[in-house]
């Protein structure tokens, strides 16, 4: 889904936008001064194509109002597998605005410091939130302060919690849409990723220990076999949704080109 405005009407939204803190102030700017002629605005192109590039490292975040906005725009809630806890994170192609983030969270909770790393090479940056209650708090924060895409994500992960743990991994994806359908595991995979982390979790254990080489070695080998199983159930899985899916939008009235 996309929206485009043109003309005066973008140089009136431009003016509006431009009174309120941003990463695209002079990209907004620009856009208020829209040049009529065409030196001018090839120009102005030019420099709207830097600024694409470029870093907005002056920016901070100042207020939990903005953080709301800008998470429900480019966040991600997730709960996961192996346990009823809540995963944030917001991925960005720069990291400036993430390390501002990374400062104001911890302004409110000292005692944590998310992780930023860099991915796909170095192209692109998450910001990543790994503890339950701080994630928790971070929601709650941003409810309050007018979260309103993610609103009802956000709800659920906030109630998540051992009895519920597969309604809510569910609920949450038939909120979120089809965005990773066919990464996502059913009940089944969950299930299998359970067992297999409290696996690791006894292997680490054995590792520790003395005089468990032998037993650490059997159950290594075991943990492999239901990775691998893993892996093949879940590709199945995953191809058997597809199928299903191209066969309802057939159904329905889909062609083949």
């Amino acid at each position: 889904l996309s929206w485009r405005i043109s003309g005066q009407g973008a140089r009136d939204a431009a003016t509006v936008l431009c009174q309120l803190p941003s990463m695209k102030q002079e990209q907004l700017s620009i856009a208020t001064r829209w040049a009529r002629g065409a030196d001018e605005r090839e120009s102005m192109a030019n420099r709207l194509r830097e600024l694409k590039l470029a870093d907005s490292s002056g920016f901070s975040v100042e207020s939990w109002e903005y953080l709301a906005g800008f998470f429900d725009a480019e966040g991600c809630i997730r709960i996961p597998v192996a346990y009823p806890g809540v995963l944030l994170q917001i991925g960005q192609k720069h990291p400036s605005i993430l390390l501002s983030i990374t400062v104001w969270l911890a302004k409110t909770w000292p005692t944590y410091m998310p992780r930023l790393f860099s991915v796909r090479r170095g192209r692109a940056y998450v910001l990543h939130v790994s503890k339950t209650v701080v994630s928790r708090f971070i929601l709650e924060r941003l409810i309050d302060s007018g979260l309103l895409q993610k609103r009802r994500a956000a709800e659920i992960a906030l109630g998540v919690e051992d009895s519920n743990h597969l309604l809510s991994r569910q609920r949450l994806a038939d909120v979120v849409g089809n965005q990773g359908r066919y990464r996502r595991l059913d009940a089944d995979g969950c299930g299998r990723a359970r067992e297999i982390a409290r696996l690791q979790v006894r292997l680490l254990h054995l590792r520790k220990a003395q005089g468990a080489r032998s037993e650490a070695q059997t159950l290594h080998a075991e943990i492999d076999h239901l990775q691998q199983q893993h892996a093949s159930l879940s590709a199945q899985a995953a191809l058997s949704a597809l199928r299903a899916d191209i066969r309802q939008m057939l159904r329905q009235g889909a062609w083949r080109s």
